[in-house]
């Protein structure tokens, strides 16, 4: 018995390694000497092979009746780390990555095209946020479904609308299959905010010239921000002074407003960190018997709750001084941009995103401060584009906008 389970496992970690290789022929042999090609440890083959995007090791895996919607991690071979799928299918991970050769073998062996992840991602949700318009067209042949919404209430529009490329044919195809322009998320979200939010204008005005609703609610800030920016611009087009003084002012408040709510989340941030950092001190001050020094690193920690539940940052800080300064936790902080950290992010990787974005809605509210000088003294139509462009560098003008 020992000797076959240790065969067995000797032959599911070659194919592991058979598909990380994309050594065909070496996969092929296994399979011929009965190898299950549906074990999932950290992900199966199928997925991984999908990931990496080997198209003729996806063929071969499927011909030998590889579980088509099966599958839960990948690996990324960039730099070895487990990247969570949230339980997404092979199709949904093709789609994403714009791989349409593998969408459509997955598809012809019977990939179920509306099977969503524990998040409710579908496969055409993946492919509206991976941009790529054939997959698209795929899965709306093979019945996917236009209303399907995500765990938060997401529709594929909306995945659409905030891809990267500002790409309008992908939203042309989803409204004619059906898709709802004016869809909303329990918090208010549109597609034509998330278009305005990932700077896709050519979308944004696209929807809203075709009836979309430009509201969003104030609570949603950031998006509220950016799309009074765009109404502006877009009032601007039609040489409304008065409704784009109105949209630009509405923008610097909502980025400003942003700033102060990003702040909060450093915080937030922070003061876990400080919880942690602190407790584990404490944990080793009382293996060395220090009782008041460990007395006054619990009291830091209750502190540091006491300033999460009631005083953020400023509470704690209060606290610093009255007390010893020298406990104050140090963090790092790159000052880089970074792009939005994955889920179990590192807390310095989150704070530099934190701190990189409070940098952006800052100048962006700079900027707006100065778009807003250029209405002083009841400038005329001709004028105040003058002036906007001399200060922009650039015209106002969105494309496509009416003249």
């Amino acid at each position: 018995m020992v000797t076959t389970l240790t065969g067995c496992i000797t032959q599911k970690m070659k194919m592991a390694l058979a598909v990380e290789q994309n050594n065909v022929e070496e996969a092929r042999k296994l399979i011929a000497q009965g190898c299950d090609i549906n074990f999932e440890t950290e992900t199966s083959p199928l997925l991984q092979a999908t990931y990496d995007q080997h198209a003729e090791m996806v063929r071969l895996l499927l011909d030998n009746g590889a579980r088509v919607d099966g599958g839960k991690k990948v690996v990324s071979r960039s730099d070895q780390n487990i990247i969570d799928c949230r339980g997404a299918t092979p199709l949904s991970c093709a789609a994403e990555r714009g791989n349409a050769e593998i969408a459509g073998l997955l598809v012809a062996h019977g990939a179920d095209v509306n099977h969503p992840s524990k998040d409710g991602i579908t496969p055409l949700m993946a492919a509206a946020k991976g941009g790529n318009l054939e997959i698209i067209d795929e899965l709306l042949n093979h019945g996917a479904d236009v209303h399907h919404v995500s765990k938060i209430g997401e529709p594929p529009l909306m995945f659409a609308a905030a891809a990267q490329g500002d790409k309008l044919d992908n939203i042309l195809r989803l409204v004619h299959a059906g898709a709802d322009i004016n869809s909303k998320t329990p918090k208010g979200v549109t597609a034509f905010g998330l278009a305005a939010l990932k700077d896709n204008p050519t979308i944004a005005l696209w929807l809203f010239e075709n009836g979309a609703d430009p509201s969003i609610p104030e609570k949603q800030c950031e998006i509220y921000g950016k799309a009074s920016h765009f109404m502006g611009d877009y009032y601007l087009s039609l040489d409304d002074v008065d409704k784009a003084h109105a949209s630009f002012q509405q923008a610097r408040r909502s980025y400003l407003a942003t700033v102060t709510s990003v702040k909060v989340q450093l915080s937030n941030v922070q003061l876990v960190e400080g919880l942690v950092f602190l407790a584990g001190v404490a944990l080793d001050v009382a293996g060395s018997y220090q009782a008041g020094y460990q007395s006054h690193q619990l009291a830091q920690i209750a502190a540091l709750r006491n300033a999460q539940k009631s005083g953020g940052i400023r509470a704690y800080s209060l606290y610093v001084e009255k007390y010893q300064k020298d406990y104050v936790p140090t963090y790092f902080r790159s000052g880089l941009f970074l792009p939005e950290p994955p889920p179990g992010a590192s807390v310095q990787q989150t704070e530099a995103y934190l701190n990189a974005k409070i940098k952006y809605y800052k100048n962006l509210a700079s900027y707006m401060d100065k778009i807003l000088g250029c209405f002083t003294n009841n400038p005329s139509a001709v004028e105040l584009h003058a002036r906007i462009e001399q200060v922009s560098g650039e015209s106002s003008r969105p494309a496509g906008a009416a003249k």
